[in-house]
């Protein structure tokens, strides 16, 4: 089986036209795709757009920074800084590794408090602050008031290299 090679950027700025984060085919490609039409679906588990290009499935975030920047290592993620996967505009993205993209994380869903690493912790009755970094867990203390629990989360996120937007919704 021969592995399909990722597209070159002459090749994609041959098929696409960019507007604002949404790639547009320039070319029809198939039976089924029309010159000007919305390239790729949104596929719903993921969150994210999808462009099938030479039988080959692509993030299509991907693509429209390989378009301005060339190649995009694999070993590297495309972070979407504001978090939100469907805005694509060529100024939200940035290569990251693995690691710095885990320090540019939104909320998650389920969180209480509404900080990201900080919880009531029921068996001490206190807010507890806590950082993983760089794959280790750091236990940042436990606090009798939020505001001093959060702000000793914020300055260990300072003191690692967190992003500004680490935690957004």
């Amino acid at each position: 089986m021969k592995i399909k090679p990722t597209p070159t950027q002459k090749k994609l700025k041959e098929l696409f036209d960019y507007k604002e984060g949404v790639l547009y085919w320039k070319i029809s490609t198939a039976p089924r795709v029309k010159v000007g039409d919305v390239a790729g679906y949104f596929h719903k588990a993921t969150g994210y757009f999808f462009i099938m290009i030479d039988g080959k499935m692509y993030k299509r975030h991907r693509l429209i920074y390989m378009m301005f920047n060339g190649k995009c290592p694999t070993t590297l993620q495309v972070d979407h800084l504001n978090h939100n996967r469907v805005d694509d505009r060529i100024e939200n993205l940035h290569l990251v590794t693995e690691k710095e993209n885990h320090k540019n994380q939104k909320l998650n869903s389920r969180n209480s408090s509404g900080v990201v690493g900080v919880c009531w912790n029921k068996l001490v009755k206190g807010w507890q602050a806590q950082i993983k970094a760089d794959g280790v867990h750091h236990h940042l203390g436990i606090f009798k008031d939020k505001e001093e629990a959060i702000r000793v989360r914020k300055e260990a996120e300072i003191k690692m290299g967190f992003s500004v937007n680490h935690g957004m919704i």
